[in-house]
């Protein structure tokens, strides 16, 4: 996939497919709240990605640290400054994953989170340079 639109766009359809297993997580009995958090985290990360793809930044660092992205992405648009709560998901990326993190899941407001990565994602999404 070398057209950068194309490659553009699939970064945000995998970012509105975590956003859906959230919803989807969220309206069972007893939700698993570590994996809503993981793809809220997985959401909001591929929504940055995509953005910058969108600025022809190609050269971005294979990370899920959120912080470090949404500086990047700072770089071609200011108004994204305000998401600076997204980089509360970031730990849901890797660590959460591990079985040493089971006493987090009392700490997680999956509810919270899922809309905190929708919000992002709209916003991300609204300033890309292409889609």
């Amino acid at each position: 996939m070398s057209d950068p639109l194309d490659l553009v766009q699939s970064w945000k359809v995998k970012s509105e497919h975590d956003l859906k297993a959230c919803r989807q997580l969220l309206n069972v009995d007893d939700p698993l709240v570590e994996i809503i958090a993981f793809h809220a985290q997985q959401a909001v990360e591929k929504a940055l990605k995509g953005s910058l793809i969108s600025r022809k930044c190609f050269n971005f660092p294979k990370t899920h640290d959120l912080g470090r992205l949404l500086d990047l992405a700072e770089e071609f648009e200011s108004e994204l400054s305000n998401l600076d709560a997204i980089i509360e998901l970031t730990p849901y990326a890797v660590e959460i994953r591990y079985p040493e993190s089971l006493d987090w899941s009392n700490d997680i407001d999956a509810n919270a989170y899922v809309v905190l990565a929708e919000q992002s994602c709209k916003k991300i999404w609204s300033y890309m340079a292409v889609v």
